[in-house]
């Protein structure tokens, strides 16, 4: 199962082994969702509407892995109305993200994909 870190802004701090955690709270219990997981069936589109949805109003979630894992249609229409406060993504599910309607939202952050970008990364790549 795919582990998920969550923390709030009093420091607390779990990890998420199962997502029906969150969505089973009658309020949100995290603050911050940081999405660091593996591509592939399993975890596509781990992060559901009723995932985003369970972060409430107050919610921020940051995808640092793969573009597969968050459902960005779910994603952008819950920043669309306010029932997250905001998202930060460093990879999308269609690359290059040309056009994507989540980087014309003002509570949303677009960062390049850095993971490859370190110079023993870029040595190897040389050498394909």
């Amino acid at each position: 199962m795919a582990a998920l870190f969550c923390a709030s802004f009093n420091l607390f701090a779990i990890v998420i082994l199962n997502l029906d955690i969150l969505t089973r709270s009658s309020r949100p219990c995290v603050d911050f969702l940081f999405i660091a997981l593996v591509g592939g069936e399993e975890t596509q589109k781990l992060v559901s509407a009723s995932v985003i949805d369970a972060l409430g109003s107050n919610g921020i979630l940051i995808n640092i892995s793969r573009g597969s894992t968050v459902d960005e249609e779910a994603l952008i229409e819950a920043l669309q109305k306010g029932s997250l406060r905001g998202a930060a993504l460093d990879v999308f599910e269609v690359e290059p993200a040309t056009g994507n309607k989540l980087t014309t939202l003002p509570n949303f952050v677009a960062t390049p994909h850095m993971g490859a970008q370190t110079k023993e990364a870029q040595l190897l790549a040389a050498n394909v």
